[in-house]
């Protein structure tokens, strides 16, 4: 796994065990990581857009209200319990190819965890799964669920209307797949669900079903190490210690010119652990996810498409190395601008592609150049910037330059970084 994770082990007194994996991360020397200073000044200015709608969503970001059928459809209509789902044989049975099923998937975690100190705060908003939705929500609305290869809705459904359909011919559907079927068995896995008395039946692709698991048994089976860091996020979230548990930090400070630099706020130790789980499990997700559908459905897209996929995959890298806090408002805010609201077409060019936005548009630019140097260095951007988050200071340093992307911040941040490097990393 790239990245800095936090690892969980159960002993036989259920004593949560964390482990730094930083040793995972190859070290990289100060000249590389300067060498690259001019591309993580680019980086940093794409990640989220500075216009007023968003910074009004930042601020006070866990009070403010966010319409969440706007940025999820059909949110009211997706199950919102195991009890509204069909029952047939004594099975719960979902069908993860009905895209109200497969959202209800993740309203029952947002529902499962809403108790939870550190998630539940601020009416749940506070709660860091709320990224998984708007994601998928942002998918279904952007046309990112449909057959690609004639661009319309899809018609392989066992039911409803052809609107509600999630194609096995989107590269998009069945990466998601593994954010959202296998998150869920996780936290099965994890008890979570352990007063349910039926068996929790998933439905079967009608395309290609050997690209899926579809029971518990069968995705631990397949793929025990995503099940698994799913249930350690899940586990995380039952292990209730006794360290002081403040609200989460906003990405707020005061950037003075003082050197060394002032100190941004960081996250308690049970926030930190559970985001750092969350991304080791998200990545992992994503790894073993890549690799099945290349060949098969990525070459259905356009060229740009594809692209734009891929290069949103690789910049999970870099955005789980900060810990970023995937709450409802920060997800709504850091993809209102950046994400494109189509699907790119041929001959879609970034930064000039006349429908987008200069905010989308530089994101677009940003992200193929970052996936165009990862894949001709060897990953040497993504690991010298997981280098540079290597203390609990830097990231929080590293999530201050996502809310404040510009000229002289970056380029102060980057120095700051750097000093950091040397100073607590070496």
């Amino acid at each position: 796994m790239d990245g800095i994770c936090l690892l969980i082990s159960h002993g036989p007194t259920d004593t949560v065990v964390i482990t730094n994996t930083m040793a995972s991360v190859p070290a990289l020397s100060v000249s590389t990581v300067v060498l690259l200073f001019p591309v993580f000044a680019s980086l940093a200015f794409f990640t989220v857009a500075t216009d007023g709608e968003v910074d009004n969503l930042k601020d006070g970001a866990h009070q403010r209200y966010v319409p969440v059928e706007e940025y999820i459809p059909h949110w009211v209509e997706a199950p919102s319990s195991l009890a509204d789902y069909p029952l047939r044989s004594n099975r719960t049975v979902v069908d993860p190819w009905v895209y109200t099923d497969r959202l209800g998937l993740y309203k029952i975690l947002l529902r499962a965890t809403s108790g939870d100190p550190t998630l539940g705060r601020a009416n749940n908003t506070a709660n860091i799964l709320w990224g998984l939705p708007v994601q998928h929500g942002w998918q279904f609305k952007s046309g990112r669920l449909m057959d690609f290869p004639n661009g319309t809705r899809c018609s392989h459904t066992r039911r409803g209307s052809s609107w509600n359909c999630i194609s096995p011919f989107s590269w998009w559907a069945s990466m998601n797949y593994y954010l959202s079927v296998l998150p869920f068995l996780g936290a099965v896995k994890a008890g979570l669900f352990s007063d349910w008395p039926h068996e929790i039946e998933i439905l079967a692709s009608l395309h290609h079903p050997q690209d899926y698991c579809t029971s518990l048994e069968s995705c631990t089976t397949r793929f025990s190490s995503v099940v698994d860091d799913w249930e350690d996020f899940f586990d995380i979230l039952k292990y209730r210690s006794s360290w002081s548990d403040p609200h989460f930090q906003s990405i707020t400070g005061r950037d003075g010119d003082s050197f060394p630099p002032v100190p941004f706020p960081t996250l308690s130790p049970r926030e930190q652990d559970i985001i750092a789980q969350l991304w080791v499990a998200h990545t992992n997700s994503l790894e073993t996810a890549l690799p099945l559908f290349s060949a098969s459905l990525l070459p259905l897209m356009s060229e740009p498409e594809q692209k734009f996929g891929l290069s949103w995959a690789n910049l999970i890298s870099y955005i789980a190395a900060v810990d970023f806090v995937t709450d409802l408002n920060t997800t709504v805010g850091f993809q209102l601008k950046c994400l494109p609201q189509r699907v790119l077409h041929q001959g879609d060019r970034p930064p000039k592609i006349p429908d987008f936005s200069w905010n989308v548009n530089k994101a677009l630019l940003i992200l193929e150049t970052a996936q165009d140097i990862d894949r001709s260095t060897g990953d040497a951007l993504k690991h010298a910037w997981q280098a540079l988050m290597c203390s609990p200071a830097s990231q929080a340093r590293g999530r201050y330059m996502m809310a404040n992307p510009t000229l002289l911040a970056t380029l102060w941040n980057i120095v700051t970084l750097l000093w950091l490097y040397i100073t607590e990393c070496l």
